[in-house]
């Protein structure tokens, strides 16, 4: 076999290696969010969603107890390598998702004081700084759409490549 196809050329290299940085960042993110809200009582959850003022009261607590579960299996899928595109692309629409009703709180005037991302772990962001991690993450995610990554990953395992 010619070395290119077994190991990646050092200008592939560097792009691999960021591609799975981006994957594990996003992917942990979404678990560690995700676990968060699984752990602590739904009542919780839905109190930080009510400071949005974006879902009617009906809807928060299905909201409420489905969302962390998106978060948590895309997160882990993501840090697995599991249909990273896919995963990709789901994860991008829901930092799309936070970014956008986080920006339209602020305008409207909301005093978010947490985003309440991170559930009971006591990791309280102020809005600049959720959305600078939203949107570096939602660049992060597109990229990961764009490109793939399959560098440790069971999508590079399910197909039997070398990583």
């Amino acid at each position: 076999m010619i070395k290119n196809q077994i190991e990646p050329s050092p200008q592939t290299k560097p792009v691999a290696i960021a591609l799975l940085v981006m994957r594990l960042a996003a992917g942990l993110v979404l678990l560690v969010s995700g676990f968060s809200k699984i752990t602590q009582p739904a009542q919780e959850t839905v109190a930080a969603l009510e400071v949005y003022k974006i879902l009617p009261q009906p809807v928060l607590l299905p909201f409420a107890m489905t969302l962390p579960w998106i978060e948590y299996l895309l997160g882990g899928w993501l840090i697995a390598g599991l249909k990273v595109r896919r995963c990709a692309a789901l994860a991008s629409i829901l930092f799309s998702i936070f970014l956008t009703v986080l920006l339209t709180s602020m305008l409207r005037g909301l005093d978010i004081k947490d985003c309440g991302c991170f559930g009971g772990l006591g990791l309280h962001l102020a809005p600049w700084q959720t959305m600078l991690m939203d949107t570096v993450l939602l660049l992060s995610s597109l990229t990961l759409f764009n490109q793939g990554s399959r560098v440790l990953s069971l999508d590079n395992w399910v197909a039997k490549k070398v990583p």
